[in-house]
């Protein structure tokens, strides 16, 4: 970022310059193609924004979206859930609960989304979830049913602390055996995308994962690591490679709304910096990873800008 590299995979670059001189030097080696590759991840961080909060907060929530929001038809919906007894039925009104919607969207284009669940939730949440309540266990049973994947989305502090990572996984890998979903999970991402070099990869090499999804910068979208490939992590401090893989975040829905951080906003500004660093990865044939939270598709604007993204 200091030296204007963010928006640059720089080391793809190097690569091609490299690749270059090889082949005006007569070299005949065969070069591996690689594919350009769209990944949809979406944390978990909150299943529901409004139907498990007590009810003083349900009627903060509605006056928000009427006054400050002036969403109208969010703070309607929210009013309808009250008639309901069954969360099945309330969640069909909370415009978090966006999993179909997600689901039909990547089924629509033949590529999986990735949904990173909070085991147990985190500390720091005010209205946490546990993936042992049916409801949840039933949402990720339709998931896998669907042909796409979940994983875990470490909590606040684990990205630091082995156990109480290793700990949530185990956790994780227990619900899902107690309530036969015979499924592995491969890897996730850290929460705030907290992250510890060398310490939150030994935790992923530690746990016996794949791969991990993380490393980006919240504050600003762009190819932290320099290249949009996945690859394997060296371990500066052991000299050696590590097992799992590095799967670089290239963009967060947070990143380019958020007026804390980009606050390019949804709209054409936004869309052109995404399309920017996606043709990037396309060059490449790279991966272009991307974080969009179920909790930010609330209305009909949030879901165009959405499938604008996917498209571009």
């Amino acid at each position: 970022y200091k030296n204007g590299f963010l928006d640059r995979p720089i080391v793809n670059e190097y690569v091609e310059m490299l690749w270059n001189m090889l082949k005006y030097l007569g070299c005949n080696f065969k070069r591996k193609d690689g594919i350009f590759e769209l990944m949809i991840t979406h944390d978990v961080d909150n299943i529901f924004s409004f139907i498990n909060k007590p009810f003083f907060n349900k009627i903060k929530n509605i006056g928000a979206d009427i006054i400050l929001r002036k969403d109208f038809n969010a703070a309607f919906n929210k009013f309808i859930s009250f008639f309901y007894n069954d969360i099945y039925k309330k969640a069909k009104y909370d415009n978090f609960f966006t999993f179909e919607y997600i689901m039909n969207q990547s089924d629509k284009r033949n590529i999986k989304s990735n949904f990173y669940f909070i085991p147990k939730g985190s500390f720091e949440q005010k209205f946490k979830y546990d993936i042992s309540k049916k409801f949840i266990i039933d949402l990720i049973k339709s998931i896998l049913l669907r042909g796409h994947n979940v994983g875990i989305h470490g909590s606040y502090e684990t990205y630091n602390d082995k156990e109480k990572f290793i700990a949530d996984l185990n956790y994780f890998n227990k619900i899902l055996e107690f309530n036969d979903i015979k499924y592995q999970i491969k890897g996730g991402r850290q929460h705030y995308l907290r992250f510890k070099i060398p310490e939150t990869f030994y935790n992923y090499e530690d746990a016996s994962l794949e791969y991990d999804a993380t490393l980006s910068y919240a504050d600003i979208a762009g190819f932290r690591c320099g290249t949009c490939y996945k690859f394997s992590p060296f371990d500066f401090l052991r000299r050696k490679k590590l097992n799992i893989k590095e799967i670089p975040l290239i963009v967060m829905d947070g990143t380019i709304n958020n007026p804390q951080y980009m606050g390019l906003g949804y709209n054409e500004q936004g869309l052109r910096y995404i399309k920017n660093l996606k043709d990037k990865c396309r060059k490449y044939n790279g991966i272009f990873c991307l974080l969009w939270h179920n909790s930010e598709l609330k209305n009909k604007k949030e879901k165009e800008f959405y499938e604008n993204v996917l498209d571009c």
